[in-house]
């Protein structure tokens, strides 16, 4: 039994690696905020600053140095930068999960059904887009599903001597997940115990010392972090990441607002097990809610009366959709076509990843990334010591694709002047075409000259060089 588990494991692993790592480097397509992660590892990696994350040289408070920590270690180890590199950690991570779901589903299900929920999950299309994207949701997804491998695990009657262990790691593992989106990883493994308990067969109820040594491992993981932010600036950094408008503001209107929207969207990013959602509700007819499935629909109705409502905030439900939805298939009794047909589609989903990177969508997109090619342009334009001031987010994609320190983001004219004041050399002002009152007010007192227009993916960029230091702001040099 124990070899097929790890015979089980290691094949997770090599179909995994075979799909999410061939074209990890595709410059083709980059998505959003993929170069801002990108950026601030690049930053940390130059700094040796692995505590407080900088983007353009200031504090970064959205986000901890989870996934960005990660990267600078391989940006340091290679010595280079690259967008490869970048999304690494995410597909390393979204393996493991497939692996840790594998896991969980031997607990809750059965091998086979464990296996063909991890084997399918790695095809599923938005779990394998979020694998392949530098983004800290892929990170988020390995720790809720650490939390729920050991938190259901210690639940299991062999286990109790090592109950308070199995609770503290998903202490830790959800106090991982809570910096990278707040209460809603709370919600989440308060929810795991609960349900496997009230779904599963052969589990004991969660009792108040399961959730002592859950509370001492969040104290501890958040430790290791805290303590050392608060001596390097006297909480400066923690104050202003504990008081950001994701953590402190509450729209009630948002909140109800699209209220079934994560549901509808679930539907297309866990294709193809997406089609055999009516073997699950004709499954949970005959037999009820198995845990896997119960667990989904709850965290998907945790997501709709959450304000955001953004695609990516499903991810950690499509492992626990992929278990129920499997799990539903092996159980379906007298159609075992249903089963070789699941294999088959999921066979054909892990062979489409691969494909769909490295054939079609050269194709799709030729060349470069569009916001990556102007950047490319834009730095041609400059000397070294010359300074680039941005409007909106290709100052980051400047930084990171010119490796500078010198790049600066404003947001307004006035911003712009105090900006051009200290510079020791002309410097070059960025701005999106659709954007350009933005310098009205004080083009003429800075004496600007239009010197290129860049056209992009449905925008253009206009680059405007100003006057060398020393001469006063609207004045020409000769």
């Amino acid at each position: 039994m124990e070899n097929r588990f790890l015979r089980d494991v290691l094949l997770i692993a090599v179909v995994g690696a075979a799909t999410l790592l061939p074209f990890l480097g595709q410059g083709h397509a980059v998505s959003s905020h993929e170069i801002r992660h990108a950026e601030i590892a690049r930053e940390m990696a130059q700094s040796g600053n692995f505590l407080i994350p900088t983007l353009l040289g200031h504090p970064y408070r959205d986000k901890p140095p989870v996934l960005s920590a990660a990267i600078a270690i391989l940006f340091r180890s290679n010595g280079e930068p690259s967008i490869a590199l970048a999304r690494l950690p995410c597909a390393v991570a979204a393996v493991a999960g497939a692996i840790l779901l594998y896991g969980l589903g031997c607990t809750l299900t059965e091998r086979r059904a464990a296996l063909l929920a991890a084997l399918g999950v790695l095809g599923v299309q938005g779990y394998q887009d979020m694998a392949r994207t530098a983004r800290p949701d892929m990170i988020f997804t390995l720790a809720i599903l650490t939390a729920a491998l050991a938190s259901i695990r210690a639940l299991e009657p062999s286990r109790t001597r090592r109950a308070a262990l199995g609770f503290a790691v998903a202490g830790a593992a959800c106090t991982v997940a809570s910096l990278l989106k707040g209460p809603l990883a709370w919600a989440f493994c308060a929810l795991f115990p609960y349900l496997a308990w009230l779904r599963a067969t052969g589990l004991r109820f969660p009792g108040i010392r399961d959730w002592l040594a859950f509370a001492a491992g969040i104290t501890a993981a958040a430790a290791i972090w805290v303590i050392p932010v608060l001596l390097l600036d006297r909480g400066v950094y923690l104050a202003s990441f504990l008081t950001q408008p994701d953590l402190t503001t509450w729209h009630l209107v948002d909140t109800f607002r699209r209220i079934h929207w994560p549901w509808m969207y679930g539907l297309v990013s866990l294709l193809p097990l997406t089609l055999f959602l009516p073997v699950v509700v004709v499954d949970a007819r005959k037999r009820g809610l198995g845990a896997p499935l119960a667990i989904a629909l709850a965290m998907l109705v945790v997501l709709s009366l959450i304000p955001k409502k953004r695609m990516h905030y499903q991810l950690p439900v499509y492992p626990f959709l992929a278990l129920g939805v499997a799990d539903a298939v092996v159980r379906f009794t007298g159609r075992r076509s249903i089963e070789r047909t699941a294999w088959a589609l999921v066979a054909l989903s892990l062979v489409a990843g691969p494909l769909y990177y490295g054939v079609l969508l050269p194709h799709l997109r030729p060349g470069e990334d569009p916001d990556v090619a102007a950047a490319r342009q834009i730095l041609a334009e400059t000397i070294p010591t010359q300074r680039i001031i941005a409007v909106g987010q290709i100052a980051e994609t400047i930084a990171f694709v010119g490796r500078r320190a010198d790049v600066l983001e404003e947001t307004t004219g006035e911003d712009i002047v105090d900006a051009l004041n200290p510079s020791a050399s002309g410097a070059l002002i960025v701005v999106d075409r659709s954007e350009q009152g933005i310098l009205d007010p004080v083009r003429a007192r800075m004496g600007l000259d239009e010197v290129r227009r860049i056209e992009g993916d449905h925008r253009t960029w206009l680059v405007y060089r100003a006057p060398s230091a020393g001469l006063p702001l609207g004045r020409r040099s000769p």
